[in-house]
């Protein structure tokens, strides 16, 4: 069944019209794609699947499986992540987070997990992708591992993120957490460590 793939992205572009069967074949990809042994058989799929991100011409079904196949593909592979980055999944996945729709949650986690790798921060930066990540510092539930993400692009890339995190306004959303009283004690340690290792960092 793993061999025959390949042949996949071709059968997917004949089902545009037949939605059932477009979201049985994205459901057989998603329930793949959570079996660690089968996730390197996917790769020659990646590119055909991040078009189906497209909110705007994916039914929320289909939508809401593939979301879910690219996260189990991207979250242990650099070599996976980068096959979808260079397929454009990037300005998808914002899209998707920012029009606030119930699948973002997969959306989120993909983009954080991504934003590690270089040939990601290249094409984030050419979204507004730092501000994109400034502003889940708002965001109670999402603005501790949105912290951790900026401090590991800032040891990746300390001359360039540096000056950019420096802007007024970034600065103040950055102060603004240490006032964050949804914060517990524990999350407020964890705040403070990670700003002072992106302190030490900075040149």
């Amino acid at each position: 069944c793993i061999d025959t793939l390949p042949i996949i992205s071709n059968i997917l572009v004949c089902t545009q019209k037949d939605l059932n069967i477009q979201i049985c074949i994205l459901k057989a990809i998603r329930n793949i794609s959570m079996e660690s042994r089968c996730r390197d058989s996917l790769h020659s799929l990646i590119s055909s699947l991040v078009p189906y991100l497209d909110e705007n011409s994916t039914h929320i079904t289909s939508l809401s499986q593939v979301l879910a196949a690219m996260y189990d593909l991207c979250r242990l592979s650099k070599e996976r992540q980068t096959i979808a980055i260079e397929a454009g999944i990037i300005p998808h996945l914002m899209h998707i987070i920012q029009s606030n729709l119930p699948i973002k949650q997969f959306a989120l986690s993909t983009i954080l997990i991504i934003a590690n790798n270089s040939i990601a921060q290249e094409e984030l930066l050419k979204y507004d992708g730092l501000t994109f990540y400034v502003s889940l510092l708002k965001d109670q539930y999402w603005n501790i591992p949105a912290l951790q993400t900026l401090s590991n692009w800032l040891q990746d890339d300390p001359i360039r993120l540096s000056f950019l995190l420096c802007q007024h306004r970034y600065i103040t959303i950055l102060i603004q957490l240490f006032t964050n009283k949804t914060l517990s004690h524990l999350q407020f340690l964890e705040v403070l460590g990670t700003i002072h290792t992106m302190m030490l960092v900075s040149p």
